[in-house]
């Protein structure tokens, strides 16, 4: 059953690695300008449009969902954290809609993304992304799954993803390379996604 259920876990970890194209970036609503006062001269603040970059080099993530928690290794630098963001797409897959991407009032972002996973279902995922992605960020995601064969993928999961960030990748690390628990060692950009 154990392994059931971190199999279970990949198989949602590759879901969120699994749609593609840039993400639709809708501009953030900023308050009207006040008509007159003092105010009025003082422009509203200006909210990020797009994620900061994540720091390239080796971060320490625990994914966890329906009550198991996997922890994994990742060998990062710019075209990698280009290709699979933290929301979850990459430039392999053909099947999802472009992330919506809005920027939360309280800092951080929220998504949504819709993909065709083929044999493992369709997906649906809304989210948010909190902090500061040079050294620390948190992913919270509601992900719902239909139409897999493998029957523990479908239904809605919770999965939240901790990432921390170690410094540079240490030797016996390329970029795009995971290290998962039982010394399991595979490179995203290897993996079919199409």
């Amino acid at each position: 059953m154990r392994k059931a259920q971190i199999l279970a876990l990949a198989g949602l970890a590759a879901a969120l690695v699994a749609c593609d194209r840039k993400p639709e970036t809708a501009p953030p609503k900023l308050p009207a300008p006040p008509n007159s006062g003092p105010a009025a001269s003082v422009a509203p603040p200006v909210l990020p449009t797009a994620l900061p970059d994540r720091a390239p080099g080796l971060w320490e993530q625990k994914v966890s969902s329906d009550g198991v928690t996997q922890a994994s290794q990742l060998c990062l630098d710019r075209a990698v954290a280009e290709r699979f963001t933290v929301w979850g797409q990459n430039a392999g897959r053909k099947g999802c809609t472009p992330a919506k991407v809005t920027t939360r009032a309280g800092g951080g972002f929220d998504f949504t993304t819709d993909c065709d996973l083929g044999e493992n279902g369709k997906s649906s995922t809304v989210g948010a992304v909190t902090g500061d992605l040079a050294r620390a960020y948190k992913v919270s995601a509601q992900h719902t799954v239909t139409g897999a064969k493998a029957p523990q993928m479908n239904g809605r999961h919770a999965m939240t993803l901790d990432a921390v960030w170690k410094g540079p990748c240490p030797s016996g690390m390329v970029p795009g390379d995971v290290r998962l628990p039982g010394g399991v060692k595979l490179n995203m950009l290897k993996i079919p996604h199409g």
